[in-house]
């Protein structure tokens, strides 16, 4: 038989049973398009991912703590004589209070990590494998120094698009890398009282001194917290007599109109001294002076969505430096030498590395905090959804086989004298075999193709409900083109899919009529 008429001869039985034909049709066409468009949202929401991680450097960036941690072990680093629970009680009562014991003792004496972030530790990092960059955080509190004002505020290092920055830079420009130059935030500036257009204009060009304390506990600020008195505005003159009179006081307290049994008291409890511990150290303060170039505002969030990525490559200080002068300078610091950083971000080459970097952290007993994971754990949880919307997709196509099924074995009963006739005619058993195939390639081939269109048409309203949801959530992110994704394999795959399932529906049915015996099917009415 040749290819053409079997071709008629498959049409024809389907043009003659039109009602059965399209319902069989439309289960197939559901099916389909229920699949692909399950499939497309797959794909698409994947695709978004993998975008996000390649377009946002943040997923692939881990923020790294010392190693605080000290597993199971409460009283590491804790001297015995602290630990001593006085008094008879119970074994529970005496453990809680040693553990108490243990936390308040390294609250007070603020015992360094087990592995600090010193900038060596920070350069050995940068050897690992898939490590592209490990940048320290560079932001550190001071005192900064304008025409003899002091104002507590916090110095940062700015590593970004400078392009960028002089968006935001107001007056003056930004500071040139590797200099002496810095940039004020204008409600610094306000409160040194630089206030107007000119008076900022006349302060460009000024120098800024910049003022690391060393140990807190001997910062003479703390003196004015005894009179309930404001910290934030201090002059130099101001600063210097409260340095002066934290030393004399104790010997003053002498000369106090006190009773003398408070005076008494207030000596005595002066005289007890805090016991310092072996990694107590005291820290000599640092100072530098820069240049003032240029005063800078903050980018509007709403309007200037663009720019908020500069606050994550440090424009976040009262005073900014330039990077590389700020990261030599906070490196040099006896506290950051000896104790390191606070934290530091390592970014990684792609994002299947993420978790094997993390689990060597893990293991080295370092602290951290990485939002890719979070991404790469709901990129399985959108794998698992995916996989339940394309098996009950799945499970519609194959209630349609059922019907295909259904649909051909009674074309076999209806048409038992007409496979007669065409076996005493000469047809062979592939012949019958092969029309009933047909009819059920003819089928899968118009329902597939039938199920790709809807599942393509879907994908508007879809789209458009799934795009406001994602702008609702997240306003001031670039929304994306789309959420259904149709590559070449679908579009072509889901047809020749239902081909091919429709094909083996038809399998039993097409053998049933093959078998019929000619003699029989002639004698049938």
């Amino acid at each position: 038989m040749r290819p053409r008429d079997l071709l008629l001869a498959g049409l024809d039985c389907l043009r003659r049973q039109k009602l059965r034909t399209t319902l069989t049709t439309l289960g197939v066409t559901i099916g389909i398009a229920t699949l692909v468009a399950s499939v497309a949202v797959g794909v698409g929401v994947r695709r978004i991912i993998e975008d996000g991680f390649r377009r946002e450097h943040r997923l692939r960036e881990i923020t790294i703590y010392p190693g605080y941690d000290r597993g199971s072990d409460e009283y590491a680093g804790v001297p015995e004589d602290v630990l001593w629970v006085e008094g008879e009680m119970s074994p529970e009562r005496a453990e809680r209070i040693r553990k108490r014991l243990a936390r308040d003792w390294r609250r007070e004496h603020t015992v360094p990590a087990p592995k600090p972030l010193t900038a060596a530790r920070l350069r050995e990092f940068a050897t690992w494998d898939h490590i592209t960059g490990v940048e320290p955080d560079l932001r550190e509190s001071a005192r900064l120094v304008y025409d003899g004002q002091v104002l507590i505020g916090n110095v940062s290092g700015f590593d970004g698009d400078a392009g960028k920055l002089g968006a935001l830079v107001e007056f003056g420009r930004p500071p040139s890398p590797g200099t002496d130059e810095l940039i004020a935030h204008e409600y610094l500036l306000y409160e040194w009282g630089v206030r107007s257009d000119d008076q900022v204009r006349s302060a460009l060009g000024k120098r800024i001194r910049v003022e690391f304390a060393g140990t807190d506990a001997r910062r003479p600020e703390v003196l004015l917290s005894l009179f309930d008195a404001d910290a934030s505005k201090l002059s130099v003159d101001e600063l210097r007599a409260m340095t002066r009179a934290r030393e004399l006081l104790p010997k003053a307290v002498a000369k106090l109109d006190l009773p003398e049994a408070d005076r008494e008291a207030l000596l005595r409890a002066l005289g007890r001294k805090r016991p310092k511990a072996a990694t107590d150290k005291e820290y000599l303060p640092v100072t530098a002076e820069f240049t003032l170039v240029g005063m800078y505002r903050e980018p509007d969030r709403k309007a200037e969505s663009e720019l908020m990525i500069l606050l994550d490559e440090g424009l976040t200080g009262d005073v900014v430096l330039p990077r590389d002068r700020a990261e030599g300078l906070l490196s040099a610091l006896p506290r950051r030498a000896d104790r390191g950083f606070d934290r530091a971000t390592l970014t990684v080459d792609s994002d299947e590395h993420l978790k094997p970097v993390c689990d060597r952290l893990k293991s080295e007993g370092y602290n951290f905090f990485a939002i890719g994971l979070f991404l790469q754990q709901a990129r399985k949880n959108t794998l698992l959804i995916g996989f339940t919307m394309d098996f009950v997709a799945l499970l519609a196509l194959t209630v349609a086989c059922l019907g295909i099924m259904n649909t051909m074995f009674t074309a076999v009963l209806e048409r038992v004298k007409e496979i007669g006739v065409m076996k005493a005619v000469g047809a062979k058993d592939r012949h019958i075999l092969a029309v009933f195939l047909m009819e059920g390639v003819l089928i899968g081939l118009v329902g597939g193709w039938l199920g790709v269109l809807v599942g393509y048409l879907v994908s508007f309203p879809g789209d458009s409900y799934a795009l406001r949801l994602i702008h609702e959530q997240e306003p001031n992110m670039p929304p994306p083109e789309t959420v259904f994704r149709y590559p070449w394999w679908l579009v072509f795959g889901a047809p020749a899919f239902a081909v091919l399932v429709t094909t083996l529906a038809g399998i039993l049915p097409a053998r049933r009529a093959a078998r019929v015996e000619p003699v029989i099917a002639l004698r049938a009415e």
